[in-house]
């Protein structure tokens, strides 16, 4: 008790400027903070599941495209050879395309946001582009078998 009243005399503090602190004191020891969580382990398996997502649906749109391309150059009856370099390039194109998509979206840092990321969108416009690759493949291959074709 005597270390107070030489602390509040040494310093002029009141009475009410001690309580102050006192209940300061006691609401910081009530409420401590919580520490700062390092969710970077989270994040980064919420990016790998998303890209992997997006992946797996645009590979998924992507052997669809490629049935619709093999299925075109049959109706055009298109020779077994050139089917099987048909078949050959769009796998290739394919596989190199994915490959792309999946380093993009890995480096991309917005998708550690995941409500702002538009899954469906990005496969859209990622699928578009495997889409034009497709037909200029497909278009190369016709005009190899018959050479004034369009499709």
């Amino acid at each position: 008790m005597g270390d107070k009243k030489y602390f509040s005399q040494h310093y002029n503090l009141s009475k009410c400027d001690i309580q102050k602190v006192m209940e300061l004191i006691s609401s910081a020891l009530s409420n401590p903070l919580s520490p700062v969580e390092d969710n970077t382990e989270q994040k980064e398996a919420a990016r790998l599941k998303c890209a992997s997502s997006v992946v797996h649906q645009a590979d998924q749109a992507c052997r669809r495209l490629i049935s619709e391309a093999m299925k075109t150059a049959r109706e055009k009856q298109v020779s077994s050879e050139h089917m099987r370099s048909l078949a050959t390039q769009l796998n290739e194109s394919k596989a190199t395309f994915l490959h792309n998509l999946r380093k993009q979206l890995l480096q991309e840092t917005s998708l550690t946001q995941e409500e702002d990321f538009d899954v469906e969108r990005v496969v859209k416009r990622a699928v578009d582009v495997f889409d034009h690759e497709k037909k200029e493949i497909l278009l190369r291959i016709i005009n190899d078998f018959f050479p004034q074709s369009n499709i």
